[in-house]
C-alpha cells in the first residue's frame, strides 16, 4: 500500500514538473517573440513601455538598439568626474579669451568682475573642488552605472504619447530649498522617466513677479513653459546647479535667464539629437542654449559636460550635472 502511495505521489510530482517546465518554456518563447516584435513595432503602447522597463538590461538593450536608439556609455578610462574635465580645451579657451580681452569688444566683459578674477591654475583647483563636491552628492561609480539612451527621432515622433520627454514622470517628492537659487541656475530633478540616467528633467531659473512663475522647463505637453516650485518638488530628488561663467562676467547668468524667458511659447523639440535648433527646445537643451547662444563669438559658454566622443548632438540633464561649469548650490536628500 505504501509503495502504491509513493508511486502515485511520484507520478503527481512528475506531472506537476512537466506542466511547470512546459509553462516556463512557453513563457520564454512568448517573451522572445514579444521582444522580436518590439524591435520593429511602429507604435508602442503604455504596456510595451512598462514591459521594456522591467526587462533585464541586456534584453532591453537589444530591443532599443534595433529601434535605432543610441546608448551613452561612459568609457572605462573615465573613473571620476575630474576625468571628464577637458583641461587642454579649458587652457586654450582661456588663452583665447585673454587675447580677445585686449580689444574694445571684450575688454569690459572678460575677467572684469571680482568673482571671476581667477588665474587658470586657480580655476583648475576650483574645478577639482567642484568635482569632489559632486562625488559627495552622487558617487561617480553610481553616476557611471546609470543606463542612458538617446531615443531615435522616429520613436519620439511616433510614440511621444507613451515615451514622453525626459521629464514627464515625477517621483515621490523632494525637499530641495529652491529659495537658494538665483536667475540662471539650472534645476535638475530625478523621477521615473524612461531610462533618463540619474536626472530626467531640467529647468532654468527665471524669477518673475509671480510666485508660481519660477523656472522655465520645456515638456512634451506644454512646450517651453513655466515650471512651478510645486511641480519640481514632485520629483524624488532635485539639485540646484550654478553655472561658472569664467572668464566672462557673471552677468551671463542673467543673460541666460533672459534668453530662456524669450523662448516661452515655443514647441517641444522631440528630436533630442538636434540640440542646435532654436525653433523648438527640450528641457536640458534650453538650459544649454541659454548660455551658449547669447555668448560672445570670442568665448562660447558650453555647459554640456559630455565628452566629445560621446556627443550624439543631444544634451541630457546628466550632462549638465557632469559639466565642469556647474557647481551644486543645494540639493535634496
Amino acid at each position: 500500500m505504501k509503495n502504491r502511495i509513493a508511486i502515485l505521489m511520484g507520478l503527481v510530482a512528475a506531472i506537476v514538473l512537466l506542466f511547470t517546465s512546459t509553462s516556463i518554456v512557453s513563457a520564454a518563447s512568448e517573451g522572445k517573440e514579444r521582444n522580436r516584435q518590439l524591435g520593429t513595432k511602429e507604435r508602442l503602447t503604455a504596456d510595451d513601455v512598462a514591459y521594456l522597463k522591467n526587462l533585464p538590461r541586456d534584453e532591453r538593450r537589444g530591443i532599443l538598439l534595433a529601434r535605432g536608439w543610441q546608448e551613452i556609455v561612459i568609457p572605462d578610462q573615465y573613473e571620476s568626474y575630474q576625468d571628464l574635465v577637458p583641461v587642454n580645451e579649458i587652457t586654450k579657451a582661456y588663452q583665447e579669451a585673454l587675447k580677445a580681452s585686449g580689444g574694445d569688444v571684450a575688454s569690459n566683459e572678460v575677467l572684469t568682475q571680482s568673482d571671476q578674477m581667477r588665474s587658470l591654475d586657480e580655476t583648475l583647483k576650483a574645478i577639482e573642488q567642484g568635482c569632489m563636491d559632486k562625488e559627495d552628492y552622487i558617487p561617480f561609480d553610481q553616476f557611471k552605472r546609470e543606463e542612458r539612451w538617446v531615443p531615435s527621432p522616429k520613436d519620439l515622433q511616433r510614440n511621444r504619447g507613451v515615451l514622453g520627454g525626459w521629464g514627464t514622470s515625477p517621483g515621490d517628492r523632494n525637499s530641495c530649498d529652491f529659495d537658494q537659487s538665483a536667475n540662471g541656475d539650472a534645476i535638475l530633478v530625478k523621477g521615473s522617466g524612461l531610462f533618463p540616467g540619474v536626472f530626467c528633467h531640467a529647468a532654468l531659473v527665471v524669477y518673475s513677479g509671480y510666485y508660481y512663475a519660477f523656472s522655465v522647463g520645456p515638456d512634451g505637453d506644454s512646450g517651453v513653459w513655466w515650471n512651478t516650485r510645486e511641480q519640481l518638488h514632485q520629483y524624488s530628488h532635485a539639485s540646484v546647479q550654478r553655472v561658472n561663467t569664467w572668464p566672462l562676467s557673471s552677468n551671463r547668468r542673467q543673460n541666460a535667464a533672459d534668453y530662456a524667458y524669450k523662448q516661452l511659447g515655443k514647441p517641444y523639440n522631440w528630436i533630442f539629437i538636434d540640440k542646435w535648433r532654436t525653433d523648438a527646445f527640450y528641457c536640458s537643451q534650453l538650459c544649454w542654449a541659454a548660455y551658449y547662444r547669447p555668448s560672445p563669438w570670442y568665448y562660447k559658454l558650453d555647459i554640456d559636460g559630455v565628452p566629445d566622443g560621446l556627443d550624439f548632438g543631444a544634451v541630457a540633464p546628466d550632462a549638465l550635472w557632469a559639466s565642469w561649469r556647474t557647481d551644486t548650490v543645494t540639493c535634496s536628500d
